[in-house]
């Protein structure tokens, strides 16, 4: 009898990758909606990432999501400056999760509904918030 994975294929590739200093981004495409289903539940891939995948081995966990901006669904007691998350405008938001990423350690930020930030489309018709992104 085999054994069962703890985790589904994809999120064990993506593991290892980060285990082994090959990426420590990743882009989470195609139908990114579905459930993910973990030990009998069935979650959303951003509860996933969360609660089952990044949970253990980050300190900070951000989701940003432009209608709803940015909420942490795990926050380190050195990161509880709240000002700039607040921030409704997405260009001052995108600056503060850059700060907060790139100063922080072990800190991760899921930006949900990537295509409403960076759409593509070619730069000479993309307004220069969306080409900031």
């Amino acid at each position: 009898m085999a054994t069962p994975r703890l985790l589904p294929g994809w999120a064990e590739e993506l593991r290892r990758r980060y285990l082994r200093n090959e990426a420590s981004m990743f882009v989470l495409h195609g139908n990114v909606y579905d459930a993910v289903v973990h030990e009998g539940r069935m979650l959303a891939l951003t509860d996933f990432l969360t609660d089952v995948l990044l949970r253990e081995s980050k300190e900070t966990i951000a989701v940003y999501n432009l209608a709803s901006g940015v909420r942490f669904a795990k926050r380190s007691r050195a990161s509880s400056d709240d000002e700039p998350f607040a921030e409704p405008n997405r260009d001052k938001a995108l600056q503060a999760l850059e700060r907060l990423v790139t100063t922080g350690t072990k800190t991760a930020a899921i930006l949900e509904y990537a295509e409403t930030l960076a759409p593509a489309a070619d730069t000479s018709f993309q307004t220069d918030a969306d080409r900031a992104s």
